[in-house]
């Protein structure tokens, strides 16, 4: 099922013209915060943990110092992609409300932004040997099919 689903989503979310371009990027974007919210509730559940192992009860506060140095990096691509996020949603409301290739265009480009925070929060994660989600198929198929020429 999984393999045919793929197929399908694909085909819905091909990328098209004014209204419907619009409303496949408020799907794209629904699905990409659903992710990044999914993703910062396993960061936080993963930080914590290494909190606990690290300093022990008792410990003094500056045990934590370590902890919060390594996980920095991630939070900081975290808030990145957050305020990615919000500039997508932002630049595509823009582009339903006045219409425009411009607009269109703003909006794709916040897309490939919060694409490329999340890769990048997805490789230090793993780096502290924490498995986060990719970004769902349909957002990266769609995001891919955006790059490829479209015939005439």
């Amino acid at each position: 099922m999984k393999r045919l689903l793929a197929p399908i989503l694909f085909a819905l979310f091909l990328p098209a013209c004014g209204a419907s371009a619009v409303r496949v990027q408020a799907t794209a974007i629904e699905a990409s915060a659903i992710v990044l919210h999914t993703t910062g509730d396993i960061i936080t559940e993963a930080s914590y943990r290494d909190a606990i192992a690290t300093c022990p009860d008792h410990s003094p506060a500056m045990c934590l110092d370590p902890v919060s140095a390594r996980w920095e990096p991630v939070d900081l691509a975290l808030d990145g992609a957050r305020a990615a996020l919000g500039a997508w949603y932002a630049a595509d409301l823009v582009a339903h409300r006045l219409g425009g290739d411009e607009y269109l265009r703003a909006a794709l480009e916040g897309a490939a932004r919060f694409a490329r925070v999340y890769v990048e929060i997805v490789a230090l994660a793993a780096r502290l040997h924490v498995e986060i989600p990719a970004l769902p198929p349909v957002v990266t198929m769609w995001l891919d099919s955006l790059s490829q020429p479209v015939a005439p």
